[in-house]
């Protein structure tokens, strides 16, 4: 089993070589072999979703720090949902560079600077969740009151932060599972009854959401 990356050819190679092998996360390029994979379409659309429903009209998305398959596939499904409600979605210009709390946090600042503060923030990972806390913590805005916070990724140390982070979970404990048993039934030479799997994502809402109290 592996955990793959949009370019990682070895499960090629082990195919070829006849050794059974799972990809799980994300389909690498060219792959078309078992996976167990994230729905990274749907997780955009259920973020987008919640925030809009919450009634923010103002949403940024802080992508990944270089191009990857999967931001894009969570940046269309935001970007099918907004665009039935009419509504943009902020992108702050960051450098390759800006990686991790830092991108957060630069972010937030680039979005303050240029007059286009939104009123809740979408991020690509954690890490970037803490750096616009503490960018929020900073500059006076009370989250969530004045700024949502929701993360596409659900680490540990989300709900101890405070205010404790939404976050959209991907659900690894079960990836796992189907992914052993898919390579199970290759492994006793049997075809696996669903060879690629989608697993949904799951919205935990937590103290760092909630409706905006600014237009």
């Amino acid at each position: 089993m592996y955990v793959t990356t949009d370019y990682f050819n070895n499960l090629n190679i082990l195919a070829k070589a006849g050794i059974p092998a799972v990809a799980m996360d994300r389909q690498p390029i060219g792959y078309e072999g078992p996976a167990v994979l994230f729905d990274n379409y749907r997780s955009g659309r259920l973020a987008a979703e919640y925030l809009l429903g919450l009634g923010h009209r103002r949403i940024a998305f802080i992508e990944s720090a270089s191009p990857r398959i999967f931001s894009r596939q969570q940046l269309e499904g935001m970007m099918s949902v907004l665009g039935e409600a009419g509504v943009g979605l902020i992108r702050p210009e960051l450098a390759p560079s800006d990686r991790g709390a830092q991108r957060g946090y630069r972010a937030m600042k680039v979005m303050a600077e240029s007059d286009h503060l939104p009123t809740a923030v979408i991020t690509i990972d954690d890490y970037s969740a803490l750096g616009i806390l503490r960018f929020a913590l900073e500059h006076g805005l009370r989250v969530p009151q004045d700024l949502s916070i929701l993360a596409i990724n659900d680490g540990e140390y989300m709900p101890f932060t405070k205010p404790s982070i939404t976050a959209i979970v991907q659900p690894i404990e079960e990836m796992v599972q189907r992914a052993f048993e898919i390579l199970q039934a290759l492994m006793n030479g049997q075809d696996p009854p669903e060879p690629q799997v989608v697993l949904a994502p799951r919205l935990i809402c937590r103290e760092s959401t909630g409706a905006p109290e600014r237009p």
